[in-house]
């Protein structure tokens, strides 16, 4: 991928030191800096600003909302400096470093982990591993009594970073008139972590965005009493937008112009919650899901005071790039071969995965997790709306299989598949999408042999109109055989995740003719 193309949304203006907090710069502490404001021990209201903040202002400022899955992180940029706050899951590091690579980063000012849960703090450790970090900061609330706390010291400890704590009224000057306050916790919630996590106003070039990590009711109700101010341009919903976050009051004192949900409803059908959703009648919603980045806030300088929210990638050029070299969006076809050797290395049994609405025709069906999860999800929806028996009739087929469906049709008509432009049903050996666990053969139950009548009946009705809300598209349809090269397929359905998937739809597009479209002749 061009890294460059990306890099342009870094300045290269040094920015001016941390002021106002303990600033370790690389070795361990015996015990961990506290930052906090003098005389406010007992959790009253702490003030918004402890001093004047600088009279410049930052010359770029941004936070990128990440895409971390079902995780939580987001990149904060003043000038050149970065802050991290929170760092996803450990299974999805890679990636979340990847991004941060893609936006130019290789040292970190300071990480900040709103509370203990592993979505918010997993992928430290291989952070830590890649990229220096100046300190890390966590929220004094919890220290003794927490043992997620204690664990995430040691934690810390073991990865040799300089930490601090935070409290309630604490603020850090990031330079250049930036300033990030710290509101909560105020007291300590000893039945769920969620409501002790930081909770954080940046303040940049006359806008403001508030950090809730996974802040929950309890804790919503302890800053609306406490008389915080609480409003800003840009929040960061609590708690992946789960029904059990953002009172009506707390969404009406913050009034955000743009509310950003960080999820994969993959993962978690509760959130991005139509109730919290509704509580923000007047903000527009960006979900972290939605894009292969995630969502960036621009919060600019200019006379109007503006700010700019889009999906990460810039444009649908750049996207291409990203997807090109993303195992989900991979274009599989004669002219684009799987090796014979390839087994993909996260395949899950069906009959494992409590999948409702479906017959397997076998228990021993296999596909890939992620897929599968997004089946599962689909086949759930397609049950709320009423629509059911659907048959599952193959999944994942290794290199060996394809090969056995092959020689049988050439056994049949030895000129199959010579013509290498005439659209055919059984792919070429290394060109079956079935071999990357990412490809689904759907029927109904009354008529369990693939056909193409299945486009008639209810059940393929409803996945030819749904399927992209869940990632997947109809891979070979009707009328565009000669691009496929394959048979129209109403029962074949690949994964190619959300955002590729309803781009596709949106534009009646193939998976040859976007590769064509963007890549020129790799279609």
């Amino acid at each position: 991928m061009n890294t460059k193309l990306i890099r342009i949304l870094c300045c290269i203006i040094a920015a001016l030191p941390l002021y106002g907090c303990a600033y370790g710069g690389g070795g361990q502490t015996s015990e961990p800096e506290r930052v906090e404001i003098a005389g406010n021990a007992s959790g009253t209201a702490a003030p918004i600003f402890t001093a004047a903040p600088d009279a410049a202002t930052a010359a770029e400022a941004w936070v990128l909302f990440i895409n971390a899955k079902k995780g939580d992180a987001a990149l904060v940029a003043i000038d050149s400096k970065f802050y991290l706050i929170d760092t996803g899951r450990e299974e999805n590091a890679d990636e979340l470093i990847s991004i941060l690579r893609q936006y130019g980063v290789s040292e970190l000012e300071g990480i900040f982990l709103t509370h203990s849960h592993k979505d918010h703090t997993g992928g430290l450790k291989a952070i830590a591993n890649t990229f220096k970090i100046n300190n890390a900061y966590r929220s004094d609330i919890g220290e003794k009594d927490d043992e997620g706390v204690l664990k995430l010291d040691k934690k810390l400890a073991k990865l040799g970073l300089a930490q601090s704590v935070l409290s309630a009224g604490a603020e850090l000057r990031l330079g250049n008139g930036a300033s990030l306050e710290v509101l909560a916790p105020i007291s300590f919630n000893a039945d769920d972590d969620n409501d002790n996590s930081l909770v954080m106003m940046l303040k940049v070039n006359g806008q403001s965005v508030l950090f809730t990590g996974d802040m929950q009711f309890s804790e919503e109700q302890t800053l609306l009493d406490s008389g915080a101010q609480l409003k800003a341009d840009v929040l960061k919903v609590g708690n992946h937008g789960n029904p059990d976050a953002t009172l009506d009051t707390f969404a009406s004192s913050v009034a955000p112009k743009a509310a950003i949900i960080s999820t994969n409803r993959l993962f978690d059908d509760d959130s991005a919650n139509e109730r919290v959703i509704a509580a923000l009648p007047d903000s527009e919603i960006f979900i972290t899901e939605n894009d292969a980045w995630g969502v960036m806030a621009r919060l600019d300088s200019d006379a109007d005071g503006g700010i700019s929210i889009t999906y990460a990638a810039p444009n649908i050029e750049e996207r291409a790039a990203y997807m090109r070299d993303n195992y989900y969006t991979a274009l599989i076809n004669r002219k684009n071969l799987i090796s014979p050797d390839y087994v993909p290395n996260n395949l899950v049994k069906a009959a494992d995965m409590g999948l409702e609405n479906v017959k397997l025709k076998k228990d021993s069906i296999k596909g890939d997790k992620e897929a599968m999860l997004a089946l599962k999800a689909m086949l759930k929806a397609a049950q709320k709306d009423g629509v059911y028996g659907f048959y599952l009739v193959s999944a994942y087929r290794d290199y060996a299989e394809q090969q056995a469906l092959w020689d049988k049709k050439v056994a049949k008509d030895q000129n199959y598949g010579k013509d290498v432009d005439k659209p055919i049903v059984t792919a070429y050996p290394g060109a079956s999408e079935h071999q990357t666990g990412l490809a689904f053969d759907i029927a109904a139950v009354d008529a369990t042999s693939l056909s193409q009548g299945f486009a008639d009946t209810e059940q393929g009705k409803w996945l030819y109109a749904h399927c992209s809300e869940y990632g997947f598209i109809l891979r070979y349809p009707k009328g565009k055989e000669q691009e496929t090269v394959i048979v129209f397929e109403p029962w074949h359905f690949r994964y190619v995740g959300r955002e590729l998937a309803r781009y596709l739809t949106e534009h009646d597009m193939t998976l040859e003719k976007y590769y064509q479209t963007f890549y020129k002749n790799e279609g």
